[in-house]
């Protein structure tokens, strides 16, 4: 909570008055706040390098696979697009700090990972017991009580030091096209569709920041895209606080995992999600 008041203040502390001219300046003053803000954030909240190495029972693999099937069932729900994000955020810092003894117990937390997500950014929130009972895997199969799953997500949130708020690679692309005024949403659509496979891939997730994500989401949507140079040139010089070799090496990254998740499990959600997008990208190999 204190996080959430500290993120409301920069809002609360503003004096929102004077000309139209300082209104302006205003809001760009809250922009560069936010951003700010979620930048120290991020930093404070980094994810240990390679935490799958302490996981005996998780492999790189069963993670990936993992997040294909959290990302198909949260798209199966109708969900808004930062309650996946979040989600994955919650189950990779869970994994970071806590070792989880089987595949059975790591898709319980993948569950109510999901549940917490959508009770901070959904209007409604499906119960962790109804997500097992549905789940086709079969490991809903065995029954737990309403009290096993509210120990399941205070071990979890405890394990967090119950920070929720905490910026992802949703977060920072939308606060990007929002500075940047970007209105094409085919350009925001292919920028996501990147953003969801770094999501989708451990490799990618440890070896970048959610920001640094963002950035080179949506620099290798405005390759695919054939932007220009000079609105290329213009994006990585507007983000000096990214190494241009970082962005454009990350953008090329995602391009090639882009390309093995188009061929793989993960196609046939993000065929339905983006298909625009894949038929686009598909297209340029």
């Amino acid at each position: 909570m204190a996080i959430i008041a500290k993120l409301l203040g920069c809002f609360k502390n503003k004096v929102h008055h004077h000309t139209d001219n300082n209104n302006v300046a205003l809001e760009q003053e809250q922009e560069e706040s936010m951003y700010a803000f979620h930048k120290r954030i991020e930093t404070q909240n980094q994810l240990s390098t390679d935490f799958l190495s302490f996981q005996p029972q998780v492999s790189v693999d069963v993670r990936n696979s993992l997040v294909g099937w959290l990302t198909s069932l949260h798209f199966s729900l109708d969900l808004l697009q930062p309650t996946l994000f979040l989600a994955v955020n919650i189950v990779d810092r869970f994994l970071s700090v806590e070792v989880v003894s089987s595949e059975h117990d790591l898709k319980q937390v993948a569950i109510v990972a999901l549940v917490i997500a959508c009770k901070f950014e959904e209007n409604w929130s499906p119960t962790a017991l109804t997500l097992m009972e549905e789940d086709e895997d079969g490991y809903g199969s065995t029954y737990y009580s309403q009290q096993q799953i509210n120990a399941i997500e205070k071990n979890i949130l405890q394990k967090l030091g119950w920070k929720l708020l905490v910026p992802t690679i949703h977060s920072f692309l939308v606060e990007i096209f929002e500075s940047c005024g970007y209105c094409d949403q085919e350009f925001k659509d292919m920028a996501f569709f990147f953003g969801e496979v770094a999501l989708n891939d451990y490799h990618a997730t440890i070896s970048y920041s959610p920001s640094t994500l963002a950035v080179s989401a949506i620099y290798a949507a405005m390759c695919v895209l054939k932007k220009s140079r000079g609105s290329k040139r213009r994006f990585l010089n507007s983000n000096l606080s990214y190494s241009k070799g970082e962005v454009t090496f990350c953008a090329r990254r995602l391009q090639r995992l882009a390309s093995v998740a188009t061929t793989g499990k993960l196609m046939r959600t993000l065929a339905e999600k983006y298909s625009d997008q894949i038929l686009i990208f598909t297209s340029q190999k």
